[in-house]
């Protein structure tokens, strides 16, 4: 190879790893973005959900939650399970989840759950974390409930 084919080639190697490294940064970027979209969007419905409760001393029916989410254009937090009906009352605020959404990134940002905790709070939890959770609050009933909506949808 002559001078000319080497420089060439380490110019070739050289942007197709550059381009590699920029679309791995800007999907990282895109995928972080959604993210905190998707935590800022569900603390905006866990405070609707948090005023609807000091006001009618109840939680608000999923429809209510459906239309805040609507009216909040939360876009990037499709899909949310609206657990108010399974909750007992004298659960413990600081850990049974009210509502959650499942996102499924790749690249750095690892998929997860957007969780809506009873006391207001909203946490990104680890798929293992989250099931683990979520199935010591569950009940038979639920899970069946959940089976056939799952089952409807396909």
């Amino acid at each position: 190879m002559n001078y000319r084919q080497k420089t060439l080639l380490r110019n070739i190697i050289f942007v197709f790893f550059f381009t590699a490294l920029m679309v791995t940064a800007l999907i990282s970027i895109r995928n972080s973005v959604n993210k905190s979209e998707a935590i800022r969007s569900m603390e905006l419905i866990g405070r609707e959900a948090l005023a609807y409760r000091k006001n009618y001393g109840s939680l608000p029916p999923e429809k209510h939650i459906k239309t805040v989410s609507e009216n909040i254009h939360a876009v990037r937090l499709a899909n949310i399970e609206y657990r108010a009906r399974w909750i007992k009352f004298g659960d413990n605020p600081e850990t049974t989840i009210l509502a959650y959404a499942r996102k499924k990134y790749g690249g750095l940002t690892k998929p997860g759950y957007v969780v809506l905790f009873l006391d207001g709070r909203v946490n990104w939890l680890g798929i293992s974390e989250f099931e683990e959770m979520l199935k010591k609050q569950q009940q038979k009933i639920e899970i069946e409930f959940l089976q056939k909506k799952l089952q409807q949808n396909l």
